[in-house]
């Protein structure tokens, strides 16, 4: 285990206030298990829950993960760090607060949602709180080298509702680099929906909804046009609409007359069409034709154990949604782990619906994503009897819901959980949440959620022994049957080949002579 503390002195990006000396937080890099190629964990200055929200992955496979960390002097902070995906050693860390860097003690602020430009630029979207004028829908930017804060956009009536304040929750961003956020303003002492379009390179506003115009906005996601759908609930309706992405103004709506129920999420596919999942009755996903908002079809799975909601999905290539959540067992009304397959033509079940739980009290899906072959990730939390909740991902087969692997990452007896999950270029899987008080990242080998073959692991047996190295001698010589895992060999570091140099470092390492093997080779990534 690696632990690395930031002590005073060390130059921490902060936000607006620019670059001061502080101590952050101690910050733990795992090495690798058996359970997990690398993981992450912050851990604040002050003794609150530290969490992560969201993740993206850049086109190097670096993670950008958001979220909160608690500082002792200032209670919690909007948090944004990105990780080498490689190793998930820290490519930087930045954190934001409001009131203009003065003490702000007790101040509540977060990062709920992260969106990514092609080339790296990170868009985090929260709220950040400001004595003047409370809690602060906020966005802001950071630049992909060196994360540098380039702007941040605020926006709020300074009001209260409760413990409602202003925030943004959910942010995307379109193909011209422009960024699209929705949330929640509170007015006259009552909560209301915004969405709001600002320029990705100054943060300047290009169009914002009318005020009472709609309800809390849940979730956003914008379309192959860059028009904007956009989801959200009160009372009395489920609203779906879908907005201008050149003006903002409205195309179409829908008010789905469902008392008590929520929307949770959104997403497009590729011809524009809508999809969105919450809870009517049950999980409920709807699908909205794209030019018009009428209903294609709609789906409400009740469990006969009690409550049941879809929090997040997808859609894949073929247009079947994947919808994940939560689901009642029916007898003893304790939550399950849920997915569903949704035919894109009508929403009948293309497999039966899949449902996992633990020892414990309850299970839950937060986060979806899809593999470059269609197959599932799933991430949420597991509980169990001796560990309470468990940070669970999970993969599925696409085309058949059939377990592939099932990973738990346990803190003691902590409630550990994840809120999101992501996938890269090389199908490898990477979730974020939090594991007891610490923000955590993880990385799970994608084809089983074990480690990464070790450096040095010519033959991919899970172990250096004398057997890589004569198999990588006789590779050498130009004898079979060759190396099985060639990018394992370069554990010297410089140009990723296998050369003699690389064959006597194994050796002497096997002898447990020095200098050993690099705990990463050169061209980790497989």
């Amino acid at each position: 285990m690696l632990i690395a503390r930031l002590q005073r002195g060390d130059a921490v990006n902060r936000g607006c206030v620019g670059l001061r000396t502080v101590t952050l937080a101690l910050i733990v890099l795992v090495a690798p298990s058996f359970a997990r190629a690398w993981e992450v964990r912050i851990d604040g200055t002050g003794t609150g829950f530290d969490q992560a929200h969201a993740v993206a992955i850049d086109a190097n496979g670096d993670v950008i993960a958001a979220g909160r960390f608690h500082d002792a002097a200032r209670s919690y902070d909007f948090l944004v760090t990105k990780r080498s995906g490689v190793t998930g050693a820290q490519l930087w860390l930045r954190w934001a607060f409001g009131n203009s860097g003065a003490c702000n003690c007790g101040a509540n602020e977060r990062a709920w949602a992260i969106a990514l430009t092609p080339g790296g630029t990170a868009f985090a979207a929260g709220y950040l709180d400001y004595k003047t004028v409370l809690r602060q829908f906020a966005v802001l930017r950071f630049e992909p080298g060196n994360g540098f804060e380039s702007w941040r956009a605020l926006s709020g009536t300074g009001d209260s509702y409760y413990s409602q304040e202003d925030e943004a929750l959910s942010v995307a961003v379109d193909a011209a680099g422009d960024v699209v956020a929705g949330g929640a303003f509170i007015e006259g002492g009552l909560p209301y929906g915004v969405v709001m379009k600002l320029a990705g390179g100054s943060g300047a506003p290009l169009w914002t909804t009318p005020s009472g115009s709609l309800p809390v906005i849940r979730a956003v996601a914008v379309d192959g046009a860059g028009d904007v759908a956009a989801v959200g609930h009160d009372g009395a309706a489920l609203v779906v609409t879908k907005l201008s992405g050149v003006d903002g103004q409205p195309l179409w709506r829908r008010d789905l007359a469902v008392a008590f129920g929520s929307i949770e999420t959104v997403a497009v596919d590729a011809a524009g069409d809508v999809f969105a999942g919450g809870r009517a009755g049950g999980a409920y996903v709807i699908k909205l034709e794209g030019e018009t908002g009428e209903t294609a079809w709609e789906r409400d799975v009740v469990s006969a154990g009690g409550n049941a909601i879809v929090n997040d999905l997808v859609v894949d290539g073929s247009g079947d949604v994947i919808a994940a959540g939560e689901f009642a067992d029916a007898g003893t009304g304790l939550g399950q782990l849920s997915v569903m397959r949704l035919a894109a033509a009508t929403g009948g079940d293309v497999w039966p619906q899949f449902l996992a739980a633990g020892t414990g009290t309850s299970a839950n899906a937060q986060g979806v994503a899809l593999d470059s072959a269609g197959d599932i990730v799933v991430t949420g939390s597991i509980a169990n009897t001796a560990s309470s909740g468990d940070l669970a991902v999970l993969k599925l087969a696409g085309t058949t819901g059939v377990q592939r692997w099932r990973r738990e990452l346990d803190n003691a007896s902590a409630n550990d959980f994840a809120d999101d999950v992501a996938v890269d270029a090389a199908d490898n899987v990477v979730a974020v949440g939090a594991l007891g008080t610490d923000f955590a990242v993880a990385k799970l080998r994608g084809s089983d959620g074990a480690d990464f073959p070790p450096c040095g692991d010519v033959d991919l047996d899970e172990d250096i022994d004398s057997n890589d190295f004569y198999a990588l001698r006789g590779s050498l010589a130009g004898l079979p049957p060759g190396l099985t895992a060639p990018g394992r060999c370069s554990v010297i570091g410089g140009p990723a080949d296998c050369d003699i140099l690389d064959a006597m470092v194994i050796r002497r390492s096997q002898l447990q002579l020095l200098p050993g093997l690099r705990s990463v080779c050169a061209d980790a990534v497989e």
